[in-house]
């Protein structure tokens, strides 16, 4: 596979289970009787599917809440435009996607929705502020954080 998604990198697999595509062969890719344009990647929630069916468009028939499924560029920027888009799979995305749902994808960022903090990374990274500070700063900002009252045991 030799195509490119929003980021500019290799275009991955959208999904093989249900297989998706206009070819059915799992990726998001472009093709000239493909007048939908089905280059997004989206992973489906109940809010959107119930859009969709509400427009005429049930894909309950073969995609589930949960699932990964290429979709219609319009009808996703149909959903975006009414609050009703679900989470895309950038990497998935064909570059071909149109200007006017590419930016927006890329303007999002990398984050994902209703992403939490990873109490683990967050150790993980005062740690290594801890540690930078202990051999490299003399503990300047450590021996900073005795002086705090819950900190005078340490």
């Amino acid at each position: 596979m030799n195509q490119k998604n929003i980021l500019g990198n290799s275009l991955e697999i959208c999904s093989t289970n249900p297989m998706t595509g206009y070819h059915r062969d799992g990726y998001c890719t472009p093709n000239i009787d493909d007048h939908g344009k089905h280059y997004v990647c989206p992973k489906m929630d109940q809010n959107f599917l119930d859009f969709t069916a509400s427009k005429g468009n049930d894909l309950s028939s073969v995609v589930k809440e949960g699932e990964k499924w290429c979709l219609c560029e319009d009808r996703y920027e149909e959903a975006l435009l009414n609050g009703k888009a679900p989470f895309v799979i950038k990497e998935a995305t064909h570059f071909y996607t149109k200007p006017s749902v590419k930016n927006k994808l890329i303007k999002e960022g990398f984050s994902t929705h209703n992403k939490t903090i990873d109490i683990g990374n967050l150790f993980f990274i005062v740690g290594t502020l801890f540690f930078i500070d202990i051999c490299f700063l003399n503990a300047k900002y450590t021996k900073s954080l005795k002086k705090l009252n819950f900190l005078k045991k340490l």
